[in-house]
């Protein structure tokens, strides 16, 4: 029986974080130092808008590309794990965001939850240690990897990686 992968979708797969920021910059004339802030929310508490608006855009992913590796690594692997992607959507983009996935990684299950944490897993990939956390709370015995992105830091108790030592580390459970 092939283990099963569950992969998180933003700043695991598709990054929006540099959009967002961006976006924000546009709508408001801020700046955001992700130097200075480990969160995004956490840098636009002025609230000039709703910084979750941009969550709300119907085309969002339409024109996005995988993280760098991604693609490669997830479709390399496929016929030795099965593959689960699992993400937090608003309405207004989830279409969007089930394109996308469809059109880089074909026919992977998709499961809109913010509680991953019910979703059983032999892996789980995530870049954000709350979802980390919750899932290895209630599957002890599910290898969580947080993966390496532009504002977080490594969590005690997780593997830290980018795709290419995610490859790696698929492949050594082969």
């Amino acid at each position: 029986m092939k283990e099963i992968v569950m992969l998180d979708v933003d700043e695991t797969v598709v990054s929006n974080y540099i959009d967002w920021t961006n976006w924000y910059r546009d709508q408001t004339g801020d700046e955001i130092d992700f130097k200075t802030s480990q969160n995004v929310e956490d840098a636009m508490v002025d609230h000039k808008i709703d910084p979750l608006d941009y969550w709300k855009q119907k085309d969002l992913y339409d024109n996005k590309s995988p993280i760098n590796g991604a693609k490669l690594v997830i479709n390399k692997y496929k016929k030795y794990f099965d593959f689960v992607f699992v993400s937090n959507c608003f309405s207004e983009h989830m279409d969007s965001k089930q394109r996308f996935l469809k059109k880089c990684f074909g026919d992977i299950p998709f499961i809109n939850t913010n509680s991953k944490e019910y979703v059983k897993c032999d892996i789980f990939i995530d870049d954000r240690h709350y979802y980390l956390h919750n899932v290895k709370e209630k599957q002890p015995n599910t290898e969580c990897i947080q993966i390496k992105a532009l504002y977080n830091k490594p969590q005690e108790g997780y593997s830290y990686l980018d795709w290419n030592e995610i490859d790696e580390f698929l492949q050594e459970r082969i």
